[in-house]
Parts: structure tokens; sequence; C-alpha cells
């Protein structure tokens, strides 16, 4: 990758949305402990019903492991700004005004490269910004050390990641589970991570792949891997190659057609060379191929036109979707297993709403089923 260095440039689009390009800066924010406090308190506000009661001081020092004049600091602003009050003989504040939700700013960050999946996804994240009256901001990075971490969390109430990070920061992701400011990472979420996510069910979406075909009178069925390695594509291929095992099916090794593809390299014109490669020397006999990613359905495709291979006469083809309905346009219409965008922007939004208000002590994940079409590359097994 090259790096970029330019600054801060702001476009404003419509619905709330800015574009912002990262200039390098991973630094640990560094911001006075009140300041912290009543950020994460506005954010509640925003939220919360008026006339209920505001937690008590004592509640919010322990909640925050927080001193006494932190603590009251950040109320006592809050209380100057007339978001809460305090009754005559009462110990407890009590809501009189919200923070208004178009102060809410949320930031998106999307790798700088092409993707017609991260397109579909900020559009399902946008539409339901746009419903939640939330302002938008989109930051482009090259690599996560573009990413002035300090900036952007201090401008937003929330971040939204489209992937994980490959790593923080020394202290970066301490600092942000301490403070438990509002983090959502979106596909390739490591499995053990402490930040709240959403993520398709690909084990799942491995079986469904595998179930569907052997409906159709498929056994032997090669998976074709033409993608980086990635926690995604992993968990797929160990949905096919369970199921593979509990159908009974032997030596499944000889049936996993790997591209070895790494990143930056075009993985559907080094798919297309591996796949003719590997029909090219002695292959194991298969029916159906399963391509975890949408890249590989074309790679297949494209190989099996030029050695006529008749799609889904003499193989049937299912794909990995992802979010971008792009199976409908191909001729013959492609069989995949999708995910909705729309249901991927409604959750990731959902779980930064539970965090800004703090409503979650324990960050939770969210997990999407996919869902089946069938057309016109998938077919009944012919004797």
């Amino acid at each position: 990758m090259h790096s970029r260095k330019s600054s801060y440039d702001k476009v404003k689009l419509p619905y709330g949305v800015q574009i912002r390009h990262s200039r390098p800066m991973a630094t640990v924010p560094e911001e006075t402990r009140h300041a912290q406090v009543y950020r994460q308190l506005i954010k509640r506000l925003a939220l919360a019903e008026r006339g209920s009661e505001f937690p008590t001081v004592a509640e919010l020092k322990d909640e925050f492991d927080a001193s006494q004049v932190t603590i009251t600091q950040a109320v006592r602003r809050l209380q100057q700004q007339g978001f809460i009050r305090r009754p005559v003989g009462k110990k407890r504040y009590v809501i009189v005004q919200q923070a208004p939700r178009s102060h809410t700013t949320i930031a998106v960050l999307r790798p700088f490269w092409p993707s017609p999946e991260y397109d579909s996804l900020l559009t399902g994240i946008q539409q339901e910004c746009t419903r939640r009256r939330w302002n938008l901001e989109l930051i482009h990075y090259q690599a996560w050390s573009d990413v002035d971490l300090t900036r952007t969390i201090s401008e937003h109430q929330g971040i939204i990641s489209i992937g994980h990070p490959d790593a923080f920061a020394d202290g970066q992701e301490d600092h942000m589970l301490k403070q438990r400011y509002p983090f959502i990472s979106l596909m390739n979420r490591p499995e053990n991570t402490a930040f709240a996510g959403v993520e398709g069910d690909d084990v799942a979406l491995g079986h469904m792949a595998v179930s569907t075909l052997r409906k159709l009178g498929h056994r032997r069925i090669a998976v074709f891997l033409n993608e980086p390695p990635s926690v995604s594509v992993k968990l797929r291929l160990r949905g096919w190659r369970t199921a593979m095992q509990m159908a009974g099916e032997p030596d499944l090794d000889e049936l996993v057609i790997d591209c070895s593809v790494t990143s930056g390299q075009d993985s559907i014109e080094i798919g297309c060379e591996s796949f003719d490669r590997w029909l090219s020397g002695r292959h194991a006999p298969f029916t159906a191929v399963f391509a975890t990613a949408w890249t590989g359905a074309l790679a297949a495709m494209r190989v099996m036109h030029d050695r006529k291979i008749a799609i889904p006469d003499d193989c049937s083809l299912l794909a990995q979707g992802g979010l971008w309905p792009i199976g409908r346009y191909l001729v013959p219409p492609l069989s995949t297993i999708d995910y909705d965008a729309t249901e991927w922007g409604r959750a990731a939004c959902e779980l930064l709403a539970e965090q800004m208000a703090g409503k979650n002590s324990a960050p939770r994940s969210i997990n999407l089923t996919p869902e089946t079409h069938l057309r016109g590359t998938t077919a009944p097994l012919r004797s």
C-alpha cells in the first residue's frame, strides 16, 4: 500500500454525511477525565426520556471509576447547560431536556480501496443513521495507522469500523475499552475480540451451501478459495468441511481449490489461473462447486465457459454473494447465499445506540443469518 499525506478534506454530502481522508497519526487519546465522562453522559441524554431520573454522583463514581471531583465537574456542566436539574430536597437529578439527536455524530471508518460490498454496507448504515437522525462522517484510510484516533474519538459519539483493525497502536485498545467508548466493528472481526460487532454467520453459510447442493443430489462438492485468508473465509471453509464430514464424504482436502491469493493481488485473475491449472492436473471428481466469495464464482464461470463445462448441466455453482446483489445480473444468473446490507446497517446502529446509552456493561455482538437464492447456476444432479 502507498501512504497518503493529505490533510483532512471534508466534503458535505446529503443526509448529514461527510467524507474525510485520514492523515497518519495513531496515538492514545488524551483529554481531561471529566471531559471524557461528560461526553459519555451527553450520549445518554440524546437517547434518554425527559422526566426520567439521572444517576447519582455516587453511582457515576462507581460506574466510571472516577473521583468525586471528576464526576461533580461533569454533572455541573450538564446542569449549567440545562439538561438536568435536582428538585429541592432530592438527591437525584431529573432529566429536563434531551441532548438533540442531531448533535449525535458518528464516524464510519472505511478502507480506501474499491469494494462493492463495502459500498452496500455503507449504504445500509447511512439509511439507518438517517432514520435515527444521526450525522455520519465517512473517514477513508489506507492503513489503520493512518487513522487519527484521538481526533476521531473527540469529535464523534461513536465509531463503526468496516473491517476490524489489524492492530491498534499501543494503548489505543485498552483506552477505548476502559472508557467504554462506543466502537463497533463489522466483517472479519476476530472471534475473541473484546469489541462488539456485527458478523455474518459464516459457519452456517458453509453448512447451508453443502446442504443446498446435497438436496439437489450432489455429493462431491468442491470448495473454491480465491480471496486472501480472512476470518470470514476461514469460517465458511470450516462450515463446508464440517457439513461434508457429517455427510460422510472422504478425502476432503483434494476437494479444496486453494488459489493462495495474498492481499493486493487480483483475486479474479489469479482465481482463473489457479482453477484452470487445477482442472488441467489430476483432480478429484466433483459435480458442484461452492465459491466462498462471489469473485471466485466469476473466475469459475469464466474457466468453465472456456472449457465447455456447462453450468448447471455439467456442474452446479453456488457462491457466497456478500452484500452486493451481483448474482441476478450474470448469465446464467448466479445462485448465491447472501446477507442483507440493510440488516447490517440496522444491527450496527442498534449496538452503537446501546453503547452510547450505557445500557450494556459487556459489549454484545449480533450474528446475521444468510439467505439462499437459487438461480440458474444450480440444478439437480443428472444421473
